[in-house]
């Protein structure tokens, strides 16, 4: 069960897929329908969580990082690969230039990976829809 494609956005702008008001998940590539997944089991408790696809990372559209910062009082970033020097790393410069928001990264721990079929790995990691949206639940408690 995979994403469906989303319409692609120009490159340095981020597509926003589902808007909410209470958190921001920020995913790219397999990991937006994780993030999707998360945001329909956290609406099952009342938390409307915003998702944005990173359709570009390279360059990235901090303009409206610095929004979603200044919007939310927490983002999550979810990632498909280490989460040293990833889709986290970049949004946490900007985060830290903004300095009033949370930020939990979710990606696979600087160590060696364990092998298996992606739906196993990702939840060995706490990458489906279930462990983000606890973690998202954990970050705004």
């Amino acid at each position: 069960m995979r994403m469906k494609r989303l319409p692609l956005a120009n490159p340095g702008t981020l597509n926003v897929v589902r808007q909410g008001k209470d958190i921001a998940l920020l995913a790219a590539g397999e990991t937006v329908q994780t993030a999707l997944d998360a945001a329909n089991e956290l609406s099952k408790v009342s938390v409307d969580a915003t998702v944005v696809d990173l359709v570009s990372v390279k360059p990235l559209d901090t303009k409206l990082i610095d929004q979603l910062c200044h919007d939310y009082p927490a983002l999550i970033t979810i990632e498909e690969h280490s989460i040293i020097n990833g889709i986290g790393s970049a949004v946490a410069d900007r985060v830290a230039a903004n300095g009033n928001t949370q930020l939990k990264i979710i990606g696979f721990p600087d160590e060696p990976a364990i092998a298996g079929t992606q739906d196993e790995v990702f939840k060995y990691y706490g990458i489906d829809g279930e462990d983000v949206a606890k973690q998202a639940r954990n970050l705004l408690a």
